[in-house]
């Protein structure tokens, strides 16, 4: 019997608080409104984070009652930061960002090759300019 108290007490104290914690959800999105899929959100102050899905959505559970701010990017993108309260008690907060599109800037990218030769170690092929320009059919991905 008393065990059984003990039990249905520890289950109310963790129903209790699973319940204080909240979801927090939203949609990531360009300045047309066109979703970004795979952009990532961040809890900083948790480290707790979410990728967006097909439409643009994410979703990050756990967030218990306090004060975090929110930080949403995206390759190509800038990223943005946005503060948010969850209060006690609430259990969803929505949460959106509109991305601005933002050039990378990187330092100079070099591109380097070696010829195959009759002493490398793996399969290959000679092809002449004649050969490539009979098998090039204009698509880059067959259909």
């Amino acid at each position: 019997m008393f065990k059984s108290i003990i039990i249905l007490a520890a289950s109310l104290v963790l129903a209790v608080a699973a319940g204080a914690q909240g979801v927090l959800r939203g949609k990531i999105v360009d300045e047309n409104g066109q979703a970004l899929p795979g952009a990532s959100v961040l809890v900083l102050e948790t480290g707790q984070g979410a990728a967006a899905d097909s439409t643009g959505r994410y979703r990050i559970a756990g967030l218990e009652a306090g004060a975090y701010t929110i930080k949403a990017a995206y390759i190509g993108y800038a990223s943005a930061l946005q503060p948010i309260a969850v209060l006690a008690g609430e259990r969803e907060k929505t949460l959106d960002f509109r991305l601005e599109e933002r050039g990378i800037l990187t330092g100079e990218v070099i591109v380097r090759a070696t010829r195959a030769g009759q002493a490398t170690t793996m399969t290959y092929t000679n092809l002449k300019g004649e050969e490539l320009q009979r098998n090039n059919l204009g698509t880059d991905a067959p259909i």
